[in-house]
């Protein structure tokens, strides 16, 4: 994580300890409840958006034309961060990615992790992994989206195995400067984006909820996610990712 954006949640969460930033607490219910879209709000909370929601090109499809744009029109932006390459530049996504789902495979000993695949298990979450329709939609995976020139760029295989042994991933499409990755349960169906841009690579998260409970549980651990989860999870891959492989497990 660059020191700016590490400066920017130490100055984020001690004026919400000191509960003097309440205006992004009212853009995040819109967003994490109202399902709201960061491009739809007013040019104030547009600004709060960003600053909450990370890099603008999701944000605005306008800046960068990600396929993902085309093919998740109707999912909601979720979280959105990017991880600082520094000096180990890549031309190829994919040599980024290796690095991420090894590092992303060590979050399953996190007490946050274990606590969900507990909640999991106890309210029958995880009992149909990419099996239940999009909601709203007929199709079951994003991958029936795709067209014929989406197949013939895409670098995956369409067998592809999970990246991780849970939750069960399925890889959407790997192009050279941007990779889908799909999850889906009873509460939610998700994507992953990544997108290489220069020297960095944005996260972009994307969600359909199944009901109220998935906007309620999202919301909760919003502070979880964005002061702890995710911050850790970006510091960790960009050590990884500088040091170079062999990269943890």
């Amino acid at each position: 994580m660059s020191a700016v954006r590490r400066q920017t949640f130490v100055e984020f969460s001690e004026r919400v300890l000191r509960l003097e930033f309440t205006p992004p607490w009212r853009v995040l219910l819109r967003v994490a409840i109202d399902g709201e879209q960061p491009a739809d709000l007013e040019p104030e909370a547009r600004e709060i958006a960003v600053k909450l929601f990370g890099p603008v090109d999701h944000i605005d499809p306008a800046l960068r034309p990600w396929r993902v744009h085309a093919i998740a029109h109707d999912f909601h932006l979720e979280d959105l961060w990017a991880f600082e390459l520094g000096a180990r530049k890549t031309a190829d996504v994919r040599d980024f990615l290796a690095c991420f789902w090894s590092v992303f495979g060590t979050l399953a000993d996190s007490g946050l992790a274990r606590a969900r695949l507990a909640i999991g298990r106890a309210l029958r979450w995880d009992d149909h992994d990419l099996t239940l329709p999009i909601p709203g939609c007929t199709e079951t995976t994003v991958c029936a989206r795709l067209g014929d020139d989406d197949r013939r760029r895409n670098l995956a295989a369409e067998d592809a195995p999970s990246p991780v042994p849970s939750p069960i991933v399925k890889t959407a499409y790997v192009f050279p400067d941007e990779a889908l990755y799909e999850f889906s349960n009873d509460t939610i169906h998700g994507l992953f984006h990544m997108g290489l841009a220069g020297d960095r690579v944005s996260l972009a998260v994307y969600v359909k909820h199944r009901g109220i409970a998935s906007r309620l549980y999202m919301a909760a651990i919003w502070p979880a996610r964005h002061l702890v989860l995710y911050p850790s999870l970006i510091g960790k891959i960009e050590r990884a990712w500088q040091r170079g492989p062999p990269y943890p497990r």
